[in-house]
């Protein structure tokens, strides 16, 4: 979990840097499905309840 932010944090921190605004609009919108998809994965091991707050913070 730990990998994934800080690399999802390195990424934007180089587009934004490198003035490079579509791109950065474009892995934000991609990685906004994470939660998504999380909720999908471990819904079952987790309870859909918890699966469904986790998925609510794209909103």
């Amino acid at each position: 979990m730990g990998i994934r932010q800080f690399s999802i944090g390195l990424m934007i921190t180089i587009l934004v840097f490198s003035n490079q605004l579509k791109a950065l609009g474009l892995v934000m919108l991609v990685r906004a499905l994470d939660p998504i998809t999380d909720f999908f994965v471990f819904s079952s091991s987790i309870g859909w309840v918890s699966a469904l707050l986790h998925a609510a913070s794209v909103l």
